[in-house]
């Protein structure tokens, strides 16, 4: 049997992944060595794990101070600023300091991810929905899932696109070269990302992007993949172009924010638009740029 499937089936309170993780981070020694988690075990091998610290199971509630843009006995939207996760991660990695903890008081829900509905990077700003009870949730996830929310984002790309909209259907997983990062894989789930281009500036251009799916790092890895990276992208984007527009707009992180959502409320049923204002740094920049 594999490594991380023995682990993972020894102990039932351990995700796959979670083993995986351990792995990789050198908490688990086969004879006394690091392994892989595709190892095959032997008989009369050895496993030694890490003393594993129970996950936690709940957040503290924080007050930030989040500006609403919208709210109903159901949910809230509110305006994510850039900089805050949304939720803990896995192993208890940020346990502070997110939207889970800011929202937590507001919501009726347990776990490390009250209300969570779906994601923002940390680096990514603007609307964010948050379920207020659990009920709300499994309605809200469905529409998701069934691709009924419109998502529109605000980005500043690199270079002038050679047709001013289009539809970007490229299936999106897990990079082979660096599993830190996601990419274009003939295996990964599929992707579509539809774009405007609304303003042209010496050297890069406003766009409009809709996703009809939420993949991890979604468009950020289209706009790279087809040759105009989202300006101020670290992962995605070319360094050297970066840092020079960078510091010469002084803009700290990736030009990208959630500019308007469209959904229905699972309390009234009625369709609700949100539009969150492009966030002050970037309208900075966008003024610079003009």
């Amino acid at each position: 049997m594999r490594l991380d499937k023995y682990i993972a089936t020894k102990y039932s309170d351990l995700s796959r992944s979670r083993v995986q993780k351990m792995i990789r981070a050198g908490e688990v020694l086969v004879n006394r060595k690091p392994s892989k988690a595709s190892y095959v075990l032997k008989d009369d091998d050895e496993v030694y794990l890490k003393k594993l610290l129970p996950e936690p199971t709940e957040i503290s509630s924080e007050d930030f101070n989040l500006r609403v843009l919208y709210e109903d006995r159901s949910c809230l939207v509110i305006d994510k600023p850039a900089g805050m996760v949304v939720h803990p991660a896995e192993g208890g990695r940020h346990m502070t300091g997110t939207v889970a903890n800011a929202i937590s008081s507001l919501v009726k829900g347990e776990g490390l991810r009250p209300g969570i509905v779906h994601r923002l990077d940390k680096d990514t700003s603007g609307a964010l929905i948050v379920a207020k009870n659990d009920k709300s949730l499994e309605a809200l996830k469905k529409q998701f899932k069934e691709r009924k929310v419109e998502k529109i984002y605000k980005v500043l790309v690199f270079g002038r696109l050679e047709h001013n909209e289009g539809i970007i259907d490229s299936p999106i997983g897990r990079s082979f070269r660096d599993r830190k990062k996601m990419g274009l894989v003939s295996d990964g789930k599929r992707a579509i990302s539809k774009y405007k281009v609304r303003k042209i500036y010496d050297g890069v251009s406003m766009v409009e992007v809709e996703i009809e799916t939420g993949r991890t790092h979604q468009i950020r890895v289209h706009m790279a993949a087809i040759g105009h990276p989202v300006v101020g992208d670290r992962a995605y984007g070319d360094g050297r172009e970066n840092r020079s527009f960078m510091n010469e707009y002084s803009l700290k992180r990736q030009f990208l924010h959630a500019w308007k959502i469209k959904f229905k409320s699972p309390d009234t049923g009625k369709t609700v638009l949100v539009k969150s204002e492009l966030a002050q740094d970037l309208q900075a920049v966008k003024k610079l740029i003009l």
